[in-house]
């Protein structure tokens, strides 16, 4: 099986806040990326920790822009829903003045109007913080069926304009393109 990467971009949204923050690195600021999720970020079922898609995120961010320096900022916890990441996204994210955040629920949260509004009150918190982090929205699959809230979530994205992936959309083997191409 063939990946198609294209495919799994959903919706590009408005790339102000990422050209913004991909110049601040070219220019070699230091930059906070974080992530906001259950065990999928957190990389329960990863064989390493730097396996996890969260720190593989985090590396590619070290390795195109090397001259920049990076924190990470992994806020993932298994098992918990957008309702719950609402309640920690200051103590356990925002603190930590993101300047990049990926929010990432939906295999937690179930496709209903509930987490709906949940996860938007987490997307517009994040969204509305005062250091203005660029957000990208994910939506990974649930491993055996590949169910997941990307209805409802995706009305969210598309409401703010955010950027947002589906993991449920892609196949297995090409190469993601040069986000400057």
């Amino acid at each position: 099986m063939q990946i198609e990467y294209e495919r799994g971009i959903s919706n590009p949204g408005n790339l102000y806040r990422m050209k913004k923050l991909m110049a601040r690195a070219e220019a070699g600021e230091t930059l906070n990326i974080g992530f906001l999720g259950g065990s999928i970020t957190q990389g329960c079922l990863a064989s390493a920790p730097e396996l996890c898609y969260a720190y593989r995120v985090f590396q590619w961010w070290e390795k195109t822009f090397p001259q920049a320096k990076f924190h990470y900022i992994n806020a993932g916890i298994g098992g918990t829903t957008s309702h719950f990441g609402t309640a920690r996204a200051e103590s356990d994210l925002l603190s930590h003045k993101p300047d990049f955040v990926i929010i990432e629920f939906s295999v937690n949260d179930e496709s209903t109007e509930f987490f709906r509004e949940t996860y938007e009150g987490l997307v517009r918190r994040v969204w509305q913080d005062e250091n203005e982090p660029a957000v990208m929205l994910v939506h990974n699959v649930y491993y055996n069926n590949g169910g997941n809230a990307q209805i409802m979530h995706g009305q969210i994205a598309r409401h703010y304009a955010e950027q947002y992936l589906s993991g449920g959309r892609c196949g297995a083997d090409s190469k993601p393109r040069d986000y400057r191409g």
